[in-house]
């Protein structure tokens, strides 16, 4: 990712605030952010605009291009606002945001969206716009040059642009050979560039729509590799190199090898203009074939029938796809099978197809749910399965997912709908036709008079959800005690997002006194999985301080959630539970890029006793960040896992750091070395230099006398 010299809006002296109490305030306005997860639904809102905060509407990044057709992602622009008008990200300069040269606002996207560009970073146009995408970077520029060469064996060098964004790897070489449909009207061939970086623009919003909707976590680590090219002839060269054979579009599962691109990429598909004939369509089958992925992917990494079962995945991928308002009048890309080309239908049309399915009555529920392979599906089959991914997600959306968590661990559809649904399958479609027929309100349970109003749980339950006033609520919770019932559990995790510090944290202190083993089971399982980033937050950080081990693996998945505070709550919660096995996971996250969520990782890894090169050469950088409060917890961490391979730059910043950190800096170097040469950095240097001549390195340790 490239370094950037743009100013963070940081205040890391508060870390302990953000990190176990953090949600009450925004998080700090950085320029280049490229997830949206932390707000996505507050920047939709009437008159919101949080463009500075990442993923930036054109207008906002004062493009001379007109936007393409989709709505934009801003609640002041989406309802008749103007956020061009907005201030530039502080930390901007003024020459390269004002500047309308194309290449200009190519870099602020860049920026905004988190991206290294192959063009952007070459083009040497506007020296400000390249301080901002963090050239020149030779590593960076290098790694980019190889990947093209490697990409050009397959497509050619002409016209050749790779796009690397936080969950995607875009190559592309269409170039002018799609019109993109633009907000205002009209419509313009894209170059290769264009199409590079609007591709990448929308497969991380489509990425950002599935987590909000699903949930995580998202079991993969590397980018998924959209290969958007020409003709039919290099969709299927891309199909041969990457993906089995000639013909073959996708991989869906996370694949732990080196098959696609080098191993840049787990996972991947690829898109022909040739095969969708228009912008519109190719933008519905690369929304379609990111929803196959990350259903395959998600809370597990598999893709199996028994494991994914096809109603589900095409439904997911059915969802995704039409949650995007121009796509409903285009056409819906379903697949027959791996290697065949697949079908379409009129997404306009599918409301009404799927009512009058209703009403005619389709065939038996069992049998929808036993044709478990693509080649059987068929087009009414593809419908229905949309319609139960939305009605259950839009209006039951909590035991849908519930349910649907079940089938990925491969359970069968009747015990999971009895389970977490409460009614068999057969019910479940009764529901639905009603539902549809406009008999019934909702697919969900329908609201029935409180049976349980002598439970004395329940009448607590009650006034704690029919309290409004922040005080009055904290007060109700903490009168809960301990918790003991899934039930109280459940209702607590529905205000843990609440705008109150002190609701949210009467709910942590009540949760962390619990040691019933269903609640624990809740908790680690739906909790951790919960679609609100707030709630997987609080409840990692309330785990780990109780040192549930059970849930210690998929506190790890959440070491890469994407909000922040999740990370860096995992990684404090694996600090707590103190299995050592955790350390190799903590190191992965040592190039973290927040540097909150870094310092909780760090912390983390450097709570594990032993030396470790591969961690000193990771936090190294660290020492010399613009933060002191991150260069301070590397000096603490190199203290307790450094190896000689970080003396050097230790005594450079001994020499140049005063105060509180000079005397961090004097205590790792007393850690890595075992030698001690006071507060003097010339002695130090001239220790350091006599040991390398005399030893090459450290002096050997003495042999203890017996």
């Amino acid at each position: 990712m490239p370094r950037r010299r743009l100013l963070l809006h940081v205040a890391l002296g508060c870390l302990a605030t953000w990190l176990f109490v953090g949600v009450g305030m925004a998080a700090p306005s950085k320029i280049a952010t490229a997830g949206i997860g932390d707000d996505y639904e507050e920047r939709l809102k009437p008159g919101v605009c949080w463009c500075h905060k990442g993923q930036g509407t054109w207008a906002y990044l004062r493009s001379p291009l007109k936007p393409p057709k989709e709505p934009p992602r801003c609640g002041l622009l989406l309802h008749g606002g103007d956020c061009g008008k907005r201030p530039r990200p502080k930390g901007q300069r003024a020459m390269c945001w004002s500047g309308n040269k194309k290449s200009c606002f190519w870099k602020r996207h860049c920026i905004s969206y988190d991206i290294q560009c192959s063009v952007c970073w070459t083009d040497e146009e506007c020296e400000a716009c390249d301080e901002a995408i963090g050239g020149p970077d030779k590593k960076k520029g290098d790694w980019l040059a190889k990947r093209l060469a490697r990409e050009a064996e397959v497509l050619g060098k002409k016209n050749l642009v790779i796009v690397r964004s936080p969950h995607f790897y875009v190559i592309t070489n269409l170039h002018r050979k799609v019109k993109l449909d633009t907000r205002k009207g009209g419509r313009r061939l894209m170059t290769a560039h264009e199409v590079a970086h609007l591709y990448a623009q929308r497969c991380e919003q489509a990425y950002n729509d599935f987590v909000h909707w699903f949930g995580g976590p998202i079991g993969f680590t590397k980018p998924t590799a959209v290969f958007v090219v020409d003709t039919e002839v290099e969709f299927r060269k891309v199909g041969e190199r990457y993906f089995g054979r000639g013909g073959i579009h996708m991989n869906y599962a996370f694949g732990h090898h080196d098959r696609i691109s080098d191993g840049v990429s787990g996972n991947g598909f690829v898109v022909a203009a040739q095969r969708e004939n228009s912008d519109q369509n190719m933008h519905a089958y690369c929304r379609h074939q990111i929803g196959h992925i990350l259903f395959s992917c998600w809370t597990l990494n598999n893709g199996f029938e028994d494991h994914c079962p096809r109603w589900a995945w095409c439904g997911a991928a059915h969802f995704l796809e039409k949650l995007i308002d121009p796509l409903h009048e285009g056409y819906a890309t379903f697949c027959y099978g791996e290697a065949s080309k697949g079908g379409t239908g009129p997404m306009a049309k599918w409301p009404k197809r799927v009512k009058k399915l209703a009403g005619r009555g389709p065939e038996p529920i069992e049998t929808f749910f036993g044709r478990n392979s693509l080649s059987a599906l068929r087009y009414e089959d593809h419908l229905r399965a949309w319609s139960f991914m939305d009605l259950g997600l839009r209006e039951d959306r909590t035991r849908w997912l519930k349910m649907l968590k079940r089938l990925r661990n491969a359970q069968d559809e009747a015990i999971a709908f009895k389970e977490e649904l409460g009614v068999t399958p057969e019910v479940f479609h009764q529901r639905w036709t009603e539902r549809l027929l406009g008999e019934r309100d909702t697919i969900g349970p329908e609201k029935k008079p409180d049976e349980d109003i002598t439970d004395p749980l329940v009448r607590e339950l009650m006034k704690v959800e029919e309290s409004e006033n922040a005080d009055l609520l904290a007060g109700r919770i903490r009168g809960l005690d301990v918790i003991e019932d899934v039930r109280a559990a459940r209702l607590l995790l529905r205000f843990m997002d609440h705008e109150s510090d002190l609701v949210r944290e009467t709910i942590h202190l009540v949760l962390t006194k619990t040691k019933n083993a269903e609640v624990l089971k809740y908790l680690s399982e739906e909790g951790l999985g919960d679609p609100r980033w707030v709630v997987r937050a609080g409840v990692t950080r309330a785990l780990g301080q109780l040192k549930h081990e059970p849930a210690r693996y998929t506190i790890e998945t959440l070491l890469t959630d994407r909000s922040w505070l999740v990370r860096a709550n995992a990684a404090y919660a694996l600090q707590q539970i103190g299995n050592r096995i955790s350390r190799r996971q903590l190191l992965r996250r040592l190039s973290e890029k927040d540097p909150k969520a870094w310092i909780s990782a760090c912390d983390a890894y450097a709570a594990f006793p032993g030396r470790s090169k591969d961690a000193t050469l990771q936090i190294m950088p660290y020492v010399e960040h613009k933060l002191w409060q991150v260069r301070l917890t590397a000096c603490r961490a190199l203290r307790r896992v450094g190896t000689a391979d970080c003396l050097d730059l230790l005594i450079k910043r001994f020499r140049e750091e005063t105060g509180r950190l000079r005397r961090e800096l004097y205590a790792a170097l007393v850690g890595v070395s075992g030698h001690d040469e006071g507060m003097n950095p010339v002695a130090w240097e001239k220790w350091w230099r006599d040991q390398q001549e005399k030893h090459g390195g450290l002096p050997p340790k003495p042999v203890k006398e017996p």
